[in-house]
Order: C-alpha cells, then sequence, then structure tokens
C-alpha cells in the first residue's frame, strides 16, 4: 500500500490545537465503539495465527501471539467514554499495523515546525508561495490541493486558515496530510 491523501476542515478559532480537536471528536464519535473494532481484530489475528505454518521460517507465529495478547488485554480494560480516551484506544489498537490509523485522528498536536503526526501550521510566507497570495479563500483549495501533496512526507501534515473569498477574514481552518502507508 501507499500513503494516502487526507483533508480535514474546522470552523475558525484562534487557536489551531482547538480546531485539531474539534475535528477528532467528530471522527472519533464516526468510529463508534473501539470494542467492536478490537474484536474484529483480535478474530483475525487468532485466525492468523492458527492457519500459521508449524514450520514458520518468518516467525510470524510469535509476531500473531503477541498481538493476541496485547489484543485481548485491550478487551479486557473498559472503553472510555471521554473523546481522549477513545482516540488514545483507538491509538492503541493500530499502534502494530505499521500504518497508524491512516487519517487526521494519528496527529498529536501542531506547531510552527511540523514533524511525523504534528501539524505545521503554515506562516504568511508559506501561505503566499502556496497560493499567491497571504488569504487564500475556498477558490484557492482545488488548485493548491496537488501542490501540498507534492510537498508533504508520509505521516505528516499542515494547517492554515481559509479566508471568506477576496477578504481578510479567516472563516475555517484546514488541515492536509497524509497517512503512514
Amino acid at each position: 500500500m501507499g500513503a494516502s491523501p487526507w483533508e480535514n476542515r474546522a470552523p475558525w478559532t484562534e487557536d489551531p490545537a482547538k480546531a485539531l480537536k474539534s475535528i477528532q471528536q467528530g471522527e472519533v464519535e464516526r468510529w463508534g465503539d473501539p470494542s467492536d473494532q478490537i474484536r474484529v481484530e483480535l478474530k483475525n489475528m487468532k485466525e492468523a495465527l492458527d492457519t500459521t505454518e508449524v514450520d514458520d521460517p518468518y516467525g510470524l507465529a510469535e509476531h500473531y501471539a503477541a498481538e493476541v495478547k496485547r489484543l485481548e488485554r485491550l478487551m479486557s480494560e473498559q472503553i472510555p467514554t471521554d473523546f481522549e480516551g477513545r482516540l488514545n484506544v483507538l491509538r492503541a489498537l493500530h499502534e502494530n499495523n505499521g500504518e497508524g490509523i491512516g487519517n487526521i485522528l494519528d496527529v498529536t498536536g501542531v506547531s510552527t515546525t511540523g514533524d511525523i503526526f504534528v501539524t505545521k501550521i503554515l506562516d504568511p510566507d508559506e501561505l503566499l508561495q502556496a497560493f499567491g497570495t497571504e488569504y487564500p479563500g475556498d477558490d484557492w483549495m482545488s488548485q493548491a490541493r496537488d501542490g501540498f501533496f507534492d510537498s508533504i512526507g508520509r505521516g505528516e501534515s499542515v494547517c492554515f486558515p481559509i479566508y471568506s473569498v477576496g477578504g481578510k477574514t479567516p472563516t475555517e481552518w484546514c488541515f492536509f496530510g497524509y497517512s503512514v502507508d
């Protein structure tokens, strides 16, 4: 598989970290009860373990057994009802798959420098370079999208304000990123 692009938006707030949390809260709600996903993954890992060759030359049986044990531990714990707790469970569920969750739920914060799983806040010079203006409106998004994804690596993301068309009043935050795989 290859990395997949993702895009999310949130209503404007002065703090992009609050916008990020708002988006993530909605995504966690859409994922539903993590218990269902844990059950499915546990069933899949048990089936993989049961069908692994007796003389497993690749050490898969050991990996599957460790995953079964980890998932059984996750199943035995009470699933939190709060957003942050459920997000942590989803991250724990996907921590060993090499892909992460594959969307904005992998992002752990925002900063002016960015990093893997940390969204970079674009500054006015970067907006000017990307959009030809410091005040990109929604009308700029489709033409800039490809350029952004060309400059973003796996597990990386950027965010920036979107302005009212032709105006200097921010209306939304836009987050663009790539999954790890």
